[in-house]
C-alpha cells in the first residue's frame, strides 16, 4: 500500500482507489471576467454558477 496526499492508505493492489473524503470547487476570475466586460463582480459570480 501507499498513501495519497493526506497520508490515506491507497490499496492499489486490486486497482481500487477510495475517492477523497472532500472535493471544493474554487470558482476564481469570475468577479475578473465580468470587470473586462464592464459588469458588477456579482454578475460575474452569477454567469460562473450558471455555467457550472
Amino acid at each position: 500500500m501507499s498513501t495519497d496526499a493526506p497520508g490515506r492508505a491507497v490499496d492499489q493492489g486490486a486497482g481500487a482507489v477510495q475517492p477523497p473524503a472532500h472535493v471544493a470547487v474554487i470558482m476564481d476570475g469570475n468577479g475578473r471576467w465580468a470587470a473586462q466586460r464592464g459588469l458588477p463582480r456579482a454578475e460575474g459570480h452569477r454567469r460562473g454558477v450558471e455555467a457550472h
